[in-house]
């Protein structure tokens, strides 16, 4: 484990004309953008921060699913979710369920 910040992997050179916004699902709500990059706590011990909580609809009355709905919708280009790589066949069902690609 890393203890770099998530923002210092993807700042880009001080000369871009790049405008790189880092925010909270709960501020994003209403906005779209070109591209996000949503990042999921370390682990499940996060009370709905970790991806695997996103996906399930019975936790919190779905709470959490619609956390990732609000993060997921605000792009009109680009989608990416930053999670520990999944093991469970059906996290990664679920997972490809949703129309994402797993990356290594």
């Amino acid at each position: 484990m890393t203890t770099e910040l998530v923002s210092a992997s993807f700042a880009p050179p001080a000369d871009a004309k790049i405008k790189l916004k880092c925010s909270t699902i709960h501020k994003v709500k209403g906005q779209t953008v070109d591209a996000v990059l949503v990042v999921s706590s370390p682990d499940r011990k996060s009370k709905g921060g970790h991806w695997s909580q996103w996906l399930d609809q019975s936790l919190e009355d779905g709470e959490y699913a619609r956390f990732a709905y609000v993060a997921s919708s605000r792009p009109r280009f680009l989608l990416a979710w930053a999670v520990r790589t999944p093991t469970k066949k059906a996290d990664i069902e679920g997972v490809n369920g949703l129309g994402l690609s797993l990356m290594p």
